[in-house]
């Protein structure tokens, strides 16, 4: 049995030795966030995409402020467009791609979820599958011609043990440790 003195070192201990993840929630329209940690206050502009269906898309792009007092727009990550966007399957909820940001040890992220399709489960991404989870971390590069000043670079994956119906559900989930 712990003493007083021994419960609270073992409290200060476990208290500096856990990474605390935090999901950044993020309003509709302008956030001013430092996401690249340089003591200017970048934009993470978020809106609906709503194509009059069953599934509008929650959209996010962000601008990262530059030296000059201008924005840099940041591309998304594996394309050519500049905007995150999730994905609902037709006239459902269930939602087969999805995005957070997230701080981590004090460092912002984006984490990406997608149902994770094989030949062997690729018959109905409706059904409950494992989960690709993705991690992106913002990076600057001054020194290649043609290359974004900012972009996202991906930092880590790993596919979930479990199934999920809805990718949210994995993104609750978060195993920033099982990042490889």
């Amino acid at each position: 049995m712990m003493n007083n003195k021994s419960l609270a070192l073992a409290l200060l201990f476990s208290s500096l030795t856990y990474a605390h993840t935090d999901y950044v929630p993020l309003k509709n329209g302008i956030n001013l966030i430092d996401i690249n940690a340089d003591g200017l206050k970048d934009i993470i502009f978020s809106a609906r995409y709503d194509n009059n269906t069953s599934h509008p898309s929650q959209t996010i792009t962000v601008f990262i402020k530059n030296i000059h007092g201008g924005y840099n727009i940041v591309p998304y990550p594996e394309s050519s467009g500049f905007t995150w966007s999730d994905f609902s399957l037709s006239a459902s909820t269930t939602k087969i791609y999805g995005y957070k940001l997230i701080r981590w040890k004090n460092k912002y992220f984006m984490v990406s979820a997608e149902k994770f399709v094989t030949a062997q489960n690729s018959s109905d991404v409706s059904d409950s599958m494992r989960v690709k989870v993705k991690r992106y971390v913002m990076v600057e590069s001054r020194n290649d011609p043609g290359v974004p000043a900012f972009q996202w670079n991906l930092a880590g994956s790993y596919i979930t043990k479990e199934s999920y119906n809805d990718v949210d559900d994995a993104l609750k989930e978060i195993k920033m440790d099982a990042f490889k």
